[in-house]
């Protein structure tokens, strides 16, 4: 989301690309239970686990941000003039 207010706002993004994060690693390091969602399916078992987990969890759900220049737009008409 950053990243797309950055291009509209200067033509260009700083700071945002930080490139592959393991979370279940990041977790680990903090004590905490880590998942990767890396298919929708896979989500009532991820879900179940992380209320069973004794300690604070992460879950990285990917999402796809490439509608939201599109929706963007549709919310504020004066987008792109």
């Amino acid at each position: 989301m950053v990243k797309i207010q950055q291009e509209m706002k200067y033509d260009r993004p700083s700071g945002v690309d930080l490139g592959p994060i393991n979370v279940v690693a990041l977790a680990k390091a903090f004590e905490a239970t880590g998942f990767e969602l890396t298919d929708i399916e896979q989500f009532s078992l991820i879900l179940q686990r992380a209320r069973e987990a004794e300690s604070p969890v992460i879950i990285n759900i990917p999402i796809d941000y490439s509608d939201n220049e599109s929706l963007i737009a549709l919310k504020d008409p004066h987008h792109g003039h």
